[in-house]
């Protein structure tokens, strides 16, 4: 007698422990401390703009000296590093 088979002829028992077994593993999903989950802090963001047909000195003047001073003011910002390319 296979588990197959004892599952097919007793569905109605197999589904019942199925649903207990789900419980209690949301029942302790739920039931998880805060400090039990990974802390999810991205430490990077990046700001990439485009200004089509400008060279590497004028998006630098342009645009990427304000958004630097921009986000130089935010607080818990360690370095600012930026790239100044043809058109990005």
């Amino acid at each position: 007698m296979s588990l197959s088979s004892l599952a097919v002829r007793r569905g109605v028992t197999f589904s019942m422990i199925y649903l207990i077994v789900v419980g209690f593993g949301a029942y302790g999903l739920s039931q998880l401390r805060i400090d039990m989950f990974p802390d999810i802090t991205f430490p990077m963001v990046t700001v990439v703009s485009t200004y089509e047909g400008a060279s590497p000195e004028d998006i630098e003047n342009f645009v990427t000296s304000p958004i630097e001073e921009a986000v130089a003011t935010v607080e818990n910002v360690d370095h600012v590093i930026s790239q100044s390319k043809d058109g990005a």
